[in-house]
Parts: structure tokens; C-alpha cells; sequence
């Protein structure tokens, strides 16, 4: 994880799996289900509508039954490099995420995920939650590519 810009949170994660193999367990909600968010969360709900002007939509339940919805529009869709989407939860303003995918070559892939916040205040309010959450997404996104190669 570092900051880019006082208002961007840039986290940086390579995987052992192509590019195009990332890409479509990025982008197909029936592999999302299986890795996204923190693990003591259950996705329950997964939609994706990959193409500039499509939505996404996810729902996660909590082990105490509360459901916590994340939500937002795709930008910019260039398979397989790169998306661009707003990213909304709850009541807090939407952030702007792009997600990069870099072909390593060798059968490896770097994903880049810049975060853009409205502020730096906001930035540093919610940037470590968000990193504990990416760290576990990455974990789990990794052992899932593992069992698809």
C-alpha cells in the first residue's frame, strides 16, 4: 500500500496466474463471490455488468446477520488491461477506483488499485480499513487463481 496523492491510495499485489485469468476472476461475479472482501464476511449477492455504463452490485453479510452493500458504475472497461468504476457504501461519499492489470510475462500479473478519495482527510479516515479489506481480498483472490491454473 502506499499514497500516491494525498487524496489516492495505491495497493500493489502481483499474482502467480495470467493476466487474462485475473481479469475474468476480477469481472464475473461467479468467481467474485468467492474472493472479494474481507474473509468474516459471506458475499451473498454478486452483479456485474462489466461495460462503460454498467453497474455492479455487491452484498456481504456479517457473522451477527447485518448486510453491508457496496455498489457503483463502470467508467472505463479495457480488457484486459484496465477498469475504471465508482465504489459506493452505504452513506459515504463515492470514491473513483481504477484497477490496472500489468502482464509480468512468465505467467504473473500486477495488479495495481488506485483509490481516489474526495480529501485527504477522508483518505486517512478510511485507507486502513480499506487496506486490512484488500489485504484479505488479495489473499483469498490468490488462492482461488491457484485452484483455476
Amino acid at each position: 500500500m502506499a499514497t500516491a496523492k494525498d487524496r489516492e491510495l495505491v495497493m500493489t499485489r502481483i499474482f502467480d496466474a495470467p493476466r487474462e485469468l485475473v481479469w475474468e476472476v476480477c469481472t464475473q461475479a461467479r468467481h467474485m463471490v468467492h474472493w472479494w472482501g474481507p474473509s468474516k464476511y459471506t458475499t451473498i449477492e454478486c452483479e456485474l455488468h462489466v461495460r462503460p455504463g454498467g453497474s455492479w452490485r455487491i452484498e456481504q453479510k456479517g457473522s451477527d446477520g447485518t448486510i453491508y452493500p457496496f455498489h457503483g458504475v463502470f467508467d472505463e472497461v479495457i480488457p484486459p488491461e484496465r477498469f475504471t468504476h465508482s465504489f459506493i457504501f452505504q452513506n459515504f461519499p463515492a470514491l473513483k477506483v481504477t484497477v490496472i492489470l500489468e502482464d509480468l510475462g512468465g505467467g504473473k500479473t500486477k495488479l495495481t488499485g488506485i483509490t481516489r478519495f474526495n480529501s485527504a482527510e477522508e483518505r486517512n479516515a478510511i485507507a486502513p480499513d480499506m487496506e486490512r479489506g484488500a489485504n484479505e481480498s488479495y489473499d483469498r483472490l490468490a488462492a482461488l487463481l491457484e485452484t483455476l491454473r
